[in-house]
């Protein structure tokens, strides 16, 4: 009879991430600036660099090395835009206005699921 071997303990370790407060978001401090402005809603890669880029901040430089000017500099940059909650909201608010005049007939094609398929299925049985 073969014996089995113990199972080997994993050793979980947790790290605690620090966060930086930013423009009302709460971003990562160990992250590079660039990658760490994409965690806010809204902001993707491409508006990331835009904003370090017209902001002359190197995109490398972590957030915890970043200068109480600079992150004046880009709170500045930020309120120029409708982003976090108030983007949901307003996104929200668009599709009920879009379902009121008739432009989405159904919450399938919302999320991008077409009908179609489903007319397919139903035809073969």
């Amino acid at each position: 009879m073969k014996m089995l071997k113990p199972k080997k303990e994993r050793r979980t370790v947790k790290r605690e991430i620090e966060y930086t407060k930013l423009s009302s978001f709460l971003i990562p401090s160990n992250k590079g600036i660039e990658i760490a402005l994409s965690y806010i809603y809204g902001i993707g890669r491409p508006r990331a660099k835009q904003i370090i880029s017209q902001l002359g901040i190197d995109p490398l430089l972590k957030v915890e090395r970043v200068s109480e000017d600079q992150k004046e500099n880009i709170t500045g940059e930020l309120n120029k835009y409708v982003l976090g909650s108030d983007l949901k909201s307003e996104t929200i608010k668009n599709i009920h206005i879009m379902k009121r005049l008739g432009l989405i007939k159904t919450s399938k094609n919302i999320h991008g699921r077409a009908l179609a398929n489903k007319r397919k299925v139903l035809s073969k049985t």
